[in-house]
């Protein structure tokens, strides 16, 4: 219940305010205020397994080969947030033009597992590409937008306007894989006298730049406090990486990438 109260309590502010009397304040041009966002976070994961080395000590058949693997997962993701930002306007008020940056703290996690491909029961042994489980855990994001907003015709005698906006966002992130599978020419079992299954996770830290690109609408409820609700979409560029396995000679490329839409909310005050 507490992921909903900040944007309950916005909504609620607004229509209590709209019966005071509205006032624009096109003049004040420099604002901060809250958000809470409610949006779908969405990640992909390309995995290859490379057994082409000439000194891999990977058997027949299944050396000399590249295997490619690809996972997704989504998940909602609730949090609040700040923004601050200055709007100038243009032509007599009927457009203006603004640079806003925030920061949201709607950290969730994406959990999915691979498929896996091998020739073996459980895709697992050396050569094969591993059914991992992976998660990615998202954590603070910020970003800067630019912003074009209309407010001539019907919307000036509502005290609203519209908007669209582009911006450049980064969010904090983890990578973490839990895998179970052999590393040993040899084919690995429970049965005495063949090789053990390793089994342990890897963690790496990524930081994601992605493009955001919105729509949103703006109404003033008070003099110089505003109410918006925002429709945005993010794309993150792929962090990319390789795993070498030096001593069997296979390398794993790896690359994540993500993306978030969602729903903002913000309440907005001019200085």
């Amino acid at each position: 219940m507490h992921r909903l109260t900040l944007p309950v309590l916005l909504i609620l502010l607004a229509l209590g305010a709209a019966s005071t009397g509205v006032a624009r304040a096109q003049e004040q041009r420099l604002y901060a205020g809250v958000t809470a966002l409610a949006s779908q976070l969405g990640a992909s994961v390309d995995k290859r397994v490379d057994t082409r080395a000439p000194d891999t000590l990977v058997p027949e058949p299944r050396r000399g080969r590249l295997l490619h693997d690809r996972d997704t997962g989504e998940t909602a993701a609730y949090g609040p947030g700040l923004l601050a930002g200055y709007r100038h306007p243009v032509i007599g008020n009927a457009l203006y033009v603004g640079v806003e940056v925030d920061v949201a703290f709607d950290s969730d996690a994406v959990q999915s597992q691979f498929q896996g491909i091998g020739e073996s029961a459980g895709r697992n042994q050396l050569g094969e590409s591993w059914p991992d489980h992976w998660t990615f855990d998202s954590g603070r994001n910020y970003g800067v937008s630019v912003r074009l907003g209309v407010a001539a015709g019907p919307l000036r005698t509502w005290d609203a306007s519209v908007y669209a906006l582009v911006g450049l966002r980064r969010t904090d992130g983890a990578y973490t894989t839990r895998f179970n599978g052999c590393l040993s020419p040899m084919l690995c079992s429970s049965a005495p006298d063949t090789p053990d299954f390793v089994s342990g996770t890897d963690s790496r830290e990524l930081d994601f730049q992605g493009t955001t690109l919105g729509i949103g609408f703006e109404r003033w409820v008070r003099q110089r406090v505003a109410i918006r609700i925002e429709l945005r979409h993010t794309q993150y560029d792929d962090e990319v990486w390789v795993a070498p396995f030096d001593e069997v000679g296979v390398t794993v490329p790896t690359a994540v990438g993500g993306e978030q839409s969602g729903l903002m909310v913000s309440l907005a005050r001019t200085f």
